[in-house]
């Protein structure tokens, strides 16, 4: 894989990160828009993922962005994976998912099912329920910026 130089010096340091907090990173996508990886539970004694999000953060000088009018972070996608979009600096970033632990299910990630397709909320794409919502809520922060 052809990552950019600034993907390719930090990937060793947050596999590192991973293994200590009982992580194992997995890459997928191109590395030339972003560094997108996934993280796995792979000891029995892995930390929560809020921690090893906030441990990468620290050893590669990144901040976690949350983009304006979606979700906050961490934003819940399929499977119980939780996802945060970390900053690092000259326009480039990482985006993280992590896997649950054994057993654990997110409570928030459990009450933001859709009625309608027993899906995640805040989707463009899926039912139109789910579309209409994210709509929605995307106005309702453009109305609040206007109104600052």
């Amino acid at each position: 894989m052809d990552l950019l130089p600034a993907y390719e010096l930090r990937l060793p340091i947050i596999r590192r990160v991973a293994r200590e907090f009982g992580y194992a990173i997995g890459l997928h996508g191109s590395g030339r828009r972003d560094l997108d990886l996934i993280a796995a539970p792979w000891t029995g004694t892995a930390h929560s993922a809020q921690e090893l999000v906030d441990a990468i953060c620290l050893a590669v000088h990144g901040i976690v962005n949350d983009p304006p009018g979606l979700e906050k972070s961490p934003s819940r996608r399929d499977h119980g994976r939780l996802a945060w979009s970390i900053q690092i600096g000259g326009g480039r970033y990482i985006d993280l998912s992590v896997m649950p632990r054994d057993g654990e299910i997110a409570e928030e990630y459990v009450y933001s099912t859709c009625p309608v397709c027993k899906r995640n909320y805040y989707r463009t794409y899926g039912c139109e329920y789910c579309y209409a919502l994210t709509e929605a809520r995307t106005l309702d922060v453009i109305e609040e910026g206007n109104l600052k």
